[in-house]
């Protein structure tokens, strides 16, 4: 079997996607994967691009990442000579996304969107509550719920490396990491507020927080400079095995959302046996279940509530909250068991296996 990937990039400028489609690719081995983006050409000939690339290609069916795109609008009016395929919208389908742009998604909605989602075999949803969301828009369409999944640390290559952080703060300090977009999205402006506050309240703490990544640096930077934040230090982005030194050296993550589809960020802290402060929009909501998460919504008063009970947990504590986590990630967002459904997915919809009981 041979699956064709569309997206808009494969880097960060598509957000968390190229994150997610490597990872899938990296670890799906029983299927030969093609990757087209389509980020290089002006915008007016894009989907004539793409479309020829399409016609070049040898595949059984597309994947296509991704909302609003060229690959949306030619699965929208040439769905006819496209082989099958699914649409993964990465969790750019739920109510706050939709506001964002808001004209502009409607039109897009009307137009083109809504025919390439009912033209789509099956619509890959990362969790339950966007499938919800996917539903109340698309009500007749045929949804699997599948996670992204996420590789595991070997920590004996990285356990004797420094954090990029390693000159300002010292060792006995523990890092309270944000690492992915510094955009309006991700609650910065809330967790700035919230920490200006905690280090106020709290001056002999030894927690620090750490800004790894990209986007608006100079919000982050600016208000760092002007209010005389104490405690925190921003970072350009990483990769690699920078970034799981970065995971490594952390004592929690943070990621007080607005919306996502499903954080590979935060998972890929969980596999480090980190704390997590999340806010529901993380879509983590087994966790919540398990006491093993701290809750932060994206406004100041509850960031500031988790900073403060974060605060009072010793190291035992810690590791107790970090290990919960560790085993939910396990248990859930291995490579093996998500890429094997997703092969059951692709062979459902090649009709070569009955319909898997995570699609509804």
């Amino acid at each position: 079997m041979k699956v064709l990937h569309l997206s808009y990039s494969k880097n960060s400028e598509d957000g968390g996607i190229n994150t997610a489609i490597k990872q899938l690719l990296n670890t799906n081995h029983n299927v030969s994967n093609e990757w087209i983006c389509n980020n290089t050409k002006p915008k007016i000939l894009r989907d004539f691009e793409l479309l020829g690339k399409i016609k070049k290609s040898d595949f059984d069916l597309i994947h296509i990442h991704g909302l609003w795109r060229s690959q949306n609008r030619l699965a929208a009016f040439n769905s006819k000579s496209l082989k099958p395929f699914v649409i993964t919208p990465h969790g750019m389908i739920d109510k706050w996304a939709l506001k964002q742009s808001k004209f502009k998604k409607k039109i897009a909605i009307k137009f083109w969107e809504k025919k390439a989602f009912n033209n789509a075999m099956c619509i890959h949803a990362l969790c339950q509550n966007e499938a919800n969301e996917i539903r109340s828009l698309f009500p007749n369409v045929k949804i699997a719920v599948i996670p992204n999944s996420v590789s595991f640390p070997n920590l004996n290559k990285i356990k004797n490396l420094k954090p990029i952080w390693s000159k300002s703060f010292h060792e006995s300090e523990r890092i309270l990491l944000f690492l992915g977009r510094f955009h309006k999205k991700k609650g910065i402006e809330q967790l700035l507020n919230a920490w200006k506050i905690f280090v106020s309240l709290n001056k002999s703490t030894k927690w620090r927080l750490v800004f790894i990544g990209y986007g608006d640096k100079e919000y982050l930077l600016k208000r760092i400079q002007e209010e005389k934040i104490k405690h925190v230090k921003l970072f350009g982005r990483i990769s690699g095995v920078n970034k799981d030194v970065v995971f490594h050296n952390s004592s929690a993550f943070i990621l007080p959302s607005f919306s996502e589809g499903l954080p590979m960020a935060a998972i890929e802290a969980m596999t480090f046996k980190l704390p997590c402060l999340l806010s529901r929009q993380c879509n983590l909501s087994e966790l919540y279940k398990t006491n093993h998460l701290l809750n932060a919504e994206p406004n100041t008063q509850s960031i500031l509530d988790s900073l403060i009970n974060l605060n009072k947990f010793n190291q035992d504590e810690l590791n107790k909250l970090g290990k919960g986590n560790y085993d939910y990630v396990s248990k859930n967002f291995s490579s093996t068991i998500v890429s094997s459904k997703i092969n059951e997915l692709y062979n459902w919809i090649l009709g070569d296996s009955f319909k898997p009981n995570f699609i509804f």
